[in-house]
């Protein structure tokens, strides 16, 4: 767990190694810390100088031998703020420079209308792409198929983002316990569901209509997280027809029920 969060903030495997070595050891020569890793000595001195660029570690010498040490695990904090003011700066820079790109872009035509996205981050962009337009999205769904990281994006990131840019969504869902408990947070995130009967509409894939020829089919099939997104205005136009007449006949049948 540790050696992964590392990672995730942007040490390399052998940072990790040489950071976890030096906490365990204490202050170490690097031939020290090269045995204790299995490393050759200019390798794990080299890292050592990086990870004292990152600000969690420091070197003292003593009768010409340099001593490698860590800083308390509280600098991987203060490292932690640098990289994401770092990733802010970079951020600002590349909008800056949008303009600029245009001069490398091809023309709008011949850029493939079709995406291909694969496993959990790539069906987390194509989500992302919903919140580009204002709305509304309608989407076919089956709740239960919702993979468990999946499900923690949408309620921790993906939700929140579409009540604060105030998109309304319209979704039919397979019936089951846990789209109905689904259905009754509508509300709360600016959206209507309704519910369809899982034998007559069995939903292997996820749709979702937005902007004004996007469509998004993504499917949690286990071991085979896949998206596409496909910009076409008949195929938009066609399923939009679709979804509106199951979506206003389930409403229809809802009420008389």
């Amino acid at each position: 767990m540790i050696e992964q969060l590392l990672k995730s903030i942007g040490f390399s495997d052998k940072e990790v190694q040489v950071y976890l070595a030096a906490l365990r050891l204490g202050m170490q020569p690097a031939s020290i810390l090269a045995k204790h890793v299995k490393m050759n000595r200019v390798t794990t001195y080299v890292i050592c100088r990086k990870l004292i660029e990152k600000g969690v570690a420091n070197v003292v010498t003593r009768r010409n031998i340099q001593y490698f040490t860590v800083e308390k695990p509280e600098a991987l904090i203060r490292y932690a703020d640098h990289q994401q003011q770092e990733w802010e700066r970079k951020k600002k820079s590349i909008k800056k420079h949008l303009p600029e790109f245009s001069t490398y872009l091809q023309d709008y035509s011949s850029v493939p209308k079709v995406r291909f996205y694969e496993g959990v981050e790539g069906i987390k962009t194509v989500y992302e792409d919903t919140l580009k337009f204002k709305g509304p999205i309608r989407a076919f769904l089956t709740v239960d198929t919702i993979p468990e990281d999946i499900k923690n994006f949408l309620m921790g990131e993906y939700m929140p983002a579409l009540v604060k840019k105030k998109i309304r969504s319209e979704l039919i869902a397979a019936d089951s316990e846990r789209a109905r408990r689904y259905q009754d947070r509508d509300s709360k995130y600016l959206r209507k569901t309704v519910l369809v009967k899982p034998k007559q509409f069995p939903f292997e894939t996820e749709i979702a209509l937005y902007g004004k020829e996007r469509v998004a089919f993504i499917s949690f099939k286990e071991g085979d997280f896949t998206a596409v997104i496909i910009e076409n205005q008949a195929i938009f136009h066609t399923l939009s027809g679709v979804f509106e007449l199951l979506f206003k006949k389930s409403k229809s049948v809802k009420k008389k029920k």
